[in-house]
């Protein structure tokens, strides 16, 4: 839900901060906190492609009232991410998206995220067990394009495959461990 009262500084930081590019998307509020969460303003919130390093959400303190931008990490680590920890224990949540859901995503932004992809692995995992992998890019200079999945393991190599038919990604199979598939589905 969107927070009406804080709406305009949250924006207000993010145009400061991050440029006319990014827009506020969504708010969140904990019990000390209200979250602002920005996206750009041609992508999706959840698309790789809009993702800026370093730049977490805006925040508004309850107890200060007070405004800050905060860092990646920040919401990663501490009091920040603990007021969500809780809230998702309490609601079952694991961390990690249902393949539908991946699937989901990926067709509406019609752009595979290198999250989607980590997380049929670790899916995979649950499955099969721990194996060895490499994600990577096909050309280091224009990574965004083309992944290349490697990994020994058949197993793990079917699973992604599997995923990538299910999706209707588009993939090639090279020395039998890698899978090279675009990112962005045409």
């Amino acid at each position: 839900m969107m927070h009406k009262k804080y709406k305009d500084k949250f924006q207000e930081i993010i145009l400061e901060n991050l440029g006319e590019k990014y827009t506020l998307h969504n708010t969140e509020e904990s019990s000390k906190y209200i979250f602002g969460f920005w996206k750009h303003i041609a992508y999706e919130s959840d698309d790789d492609r809009a993702a800026l390093i370093g730049p977490g959400p805006v925040v508004f303190i309850k107890d200060s009232k007070e405004y800050k931008m905060l860092g990646s990490g920040d919401l990663v680590y501490g009091d920040y991410f603990d007021e969500f920890k809780e809230e998702d224990a309490k609601n079952g949540y694991d961390g990690w998206q249902s393949l539908e859901e991946l699937k989901e995503g990926i067709l509406r932004r019609k752009y595979v995220n290198e999250h989607d992809v980590i997380t049929v692995v670790f899916r995979a995992m649950e499955e099969i067990g721990e194996f060895q992998f490499n994600l990577d890019h096909v050309d280091p200079r224009k990574p965004m394009d083309t992944y290349i999945f490697l990994s020994e393991s058949e197993e793990a190599r079917n699973k992604v495959i599997w995923f990538l038919e299910y999706v209707g990604v588009p993939h090639q199979i090279k020395d039998t461990t890698n899978i090279i598939f675009d990112r962005e589905i045409k």
